[in-house]
């Protein structure tokens, strides 16, 4: 894919679109190690989305905005869990 290949994207802004849970699968899938801003506002992500994109955060990532969907304490620790040192 085109993300996972290109090494100069530093960051993804892709607020307001509600692709949801299964479109945050497909796109952790394809995030780059480069990127050091994402922003998911408003994308109709869960806590099951966040299940997806926890596991491949990059330790680069240094800004994460997932304002205004419907994660609960249980995807913020999950989020938690990796951001931590």
């Amino acid at each position: 894919s085109a993300l996972t290949t290109n090494s100069t994207l530093r960051s993804l802004s892709i607020g307001h679109n509600p692709f949801g849970d299964e479109g945050l699968f497909y796109l952790s899938k394809a995030l780059p190690d480069t990127l050091i801003s994402l922003h998911l506002y408003d994308c109709d992500i869960t806590d099951v989305g966040i299940s997806y994109l926890a596991p491949t955060i990059s330790s680069t990532l240094i800004s994460l905005d997932v304002r205004t969907n419907s994660i609960t304490d249980v995807g913020i620790a999950q989020l938690a869990s990796v951001l931590v040192d």
